[in-house]
């Protein structure tokens, strides 16, 4: 069961290699499929988890759409940022918010985290050893409550659809 798992996930491997080199070509797919078996047998011992091919590729819709809308999120925060540096009056307090996740995995936390940091005016700063309770750095502190809320509609909702 095992190397039929392999076998999907180095087609799928190769499939996005197609997609990523710009042409699906026969020869795009056979080195696709030579660099996802590499890949599989070099790296598979780092990894201490097996993820079902089957499984990931019931996530694409998700990740697709946690895609979009994190490239929406990236958008209106960079024009909330040129905003606020344009301003005369520069109308920021900056502060620190601690954000309960939702999330249950290292690997949700981590792209909730990594998502957060990615957005300007936003930086994750630290999470307690449970992972459970993020620190975020804002611009804007004034209403936290609604930077809370802004986190957890604008990503955490969508990144509970990929990771967890």
């Amino acid at each position: 069961m095992k190397q039929q798992k392999l076998w999907i996930l180095t087609i799928v491997l190769a499939v996005v290699w197609c997609f990523l080199s710009g042409a699906v070509t026969l020869a795009n797919f056979l080195m696709g499929l030579l660099v996802g078996t590499l890949t599989l047998v070099l790296f598979r011992p780092f990894f201490p988890w097996s993820p079902s091919p089957l499984r990931l590729l019931r996530k694409i819709p998700a990740f697709l759409r946690y895609l979009v809308h994190f490239l929406y999120e990236l958008a209106k925060a960079n024009l909330q940022v040129v905003y606020l540096a344009l301003h005369p009056k520069m109308p920021i307090r900056p502060g620190i918010i601690a954000f309960a996740t939702r999330h249950r995995s290292p690997l949700g936390t981590t792209l909730l985290a990594n998502s957060i940091t990615l957005t300007p005016g936003t930086l994750t700063m630290d999470l307690t050893p449970d992972g459970r309770i993020l620190y975020i750095h804002t611009l804007d502190i004034s209403h936290p409550e609604e930077v809370r809320e802004e986190i957890r509609r604008g990503l955490e909702d969508y990144t509970l659809g990929v990771a967890d």
